[in-house]
């Protein structure tokens, strides 16, 4: 990407597709994103996809969201799909920094985080005991 930006940046629009791509990377989505930010910042709009993105990021959501929050916090707002994002992807620190955004996170979606990773992990235990 840094290397696209260098050599055809002038060439090359930031959708929301792009930034929601770069959220969402699993690999390398906070070093995209802070590229992105650091490079393009004045032409990236963090939209409610953008912020459901990150959030379902199931490897690094937590340090994208941190990156989003610093950056842009005061343009992004915390809505329910969000929140679901986190939860249905089992990202429990997502959802462990939202609450301390005073963002009220719901019982059931944490027993959706539990659950979700209690199934990823084959832990046939804490599902039934969860049922």
């Amino acid at each position: 990407m840094e290397l696209l930006l260098d050599r055809r940046g002038d060439q090359i629009t930031i959708t929301e597709e792009v930034v929601k791509a770069a959220v969402g990377n699993w690999q390398n989505g906070e070093q995209v994103i802070r590229l992105l930010l650091d490079r393009r910042g004045d032409q990236i709009t963090i939209t409610e996809e953008v912020v459901k993105a990150a959030a379902g990021n199931e490897r690094n959501g937590k340090e994208v969201m941190e990156l989003l929050l610093d950056r842009r916090g005061d343009q992004i707002t915390i809505t329910k799909e969000v929140v679901k994002a986190a939860a249905t992807c089992g990202q429990d620190q997502v959802l462990d920094m939202l609450s301390q955004q005073t963002v009220r996170i719901e019982e059931e979606w944490c027993c959706i985080v539990q659950f979700y990773n209690a199934a990823k992990a084959g832990d046939v235990w804490a599902i039934e005991e969860m049922i």
